[in-house]
């Protein structure tokens, strides 16, 4: 996956870019084999620190994550929180509509059979 880690008139140290790169990785890789691409993107509002996360896991699918706080690191943190949690809802939405799926696939044949 390719994650771009970048600063609105933020200067970013290379420790945070690394620990952004690895934990929204980890993130993606959880709910998503083969994400395509995330932005993460940095700013400075006032006195705190604004963190907007846009992931595309996938065709068609976009997912958004903003948070602010005092420092850079909570506001990354809270930003991949909402966005694990979006991921999780719409895996768990996918799973649930395929399991749906399966299950009418294998009644239809038995009400065919009881019909005839």
């Amino acid at each position: 996956m390719q994650i771009i880690v970048s600063g609105k008139q933020v200067e970013l140290s290379d420790a945070l870019r690394t620990r952004v790169s690895g934990q929204l990785d980890t993130v993606a890789r959880k709910y998503f084999d083969d994400a395509m691409e995330a932005h993460v993107t940095f700013s400075r509002a006032r006195s705190f620190f604004k963190c907007d996360i846009d992931v595309h896991p996938g065709r068609g699918l976009r997912v958004r994550g903003e948070a602010e706080a005092a420092d850079a690191n909570t506001a990354f943190d809270a930003a991949a929180e909402h966005v694990a949690k979006q991921l999780r809802r719409y895996r768990r939405k996918v799973n649930d509509h395929s399991r749906d799926m399966a299950h009418r696939a294998r009644i239809e044949p038995e009400l065919r059979a009881v019909q005839a």
